[in-house]
Order: C-alpha cells, then sequence, then structure tokens
C-alpha cells in the first residue's frame, strides 16, 4: 500500500526527521492539553484563571513545540519531492 509520496507507510515513518517530528508534535499536544493542570501543580492551587501568566506561557510553549513539529514532517515531504525531480 502507497501513500501520496509513493512509499509505503512502514518507510515514511522510518526516516528519523518524521519519528523527532512527530515525537514532538505528540509532546506539543501533551503540553497544550495540560497546561492547566501542570499550572495547578505550580501555583498549588485548584483556581486558575485564564490570564495567569504561568497558563499562558505553558501553552505558547506547547504550540510552539508542536509548529516545529509540523514544520520538521513538511520538511521532509518538501524535501523528499524536490529530490524526485
Amino acid at each position: 500500500m502507497f501513500n501520496l509520496l509513493g512509499k509505503s507507510l512502514v518507510e515514511y515513518l522510518s526516516d528519523p526527521l518524521i519519528i523527532i517530528g512527530l515525537v514532538l508534535l505528540a509532546i506539543g499536544f501533551a503540553t497544550v492539553i495540560l497546561a492547566k493542570r501542570i499550572t495547578r501543580v505550580a501555583r498549588q492551587s485548584n483556581e486558575i484563571e485564564s490570564d495567569d501568566g504561568i497558563y499562558i506561557t505553558i501553552r505558547v510553549i506547547g504550540i510552539i513545540v508542536l509548529v516545529i513539529g509540523f514544520c520538521l514532517c513538511g520538511w521532509f515531504v518538501i524535501d523528499y519531492i524536490l529530490s524526485k525531480k
């Protein structure tokens, strides 16, 4: 079974750049989802406002990690397409 790049899923996922990109995507997604819980632990309080500095910082870090993961996966696809020409 081939995907749009003409490679099987196993070949696609075996590339180190894709592995790193997917790991960064998972870490960024988990950071964004768990930002409120991490802030509760840091503040040692159950009441966390949406404009809390630590909460916003953790979410921004998670979003940055997500963007880096997307860029790495996209970089691999673009590099693969350009190398085929």
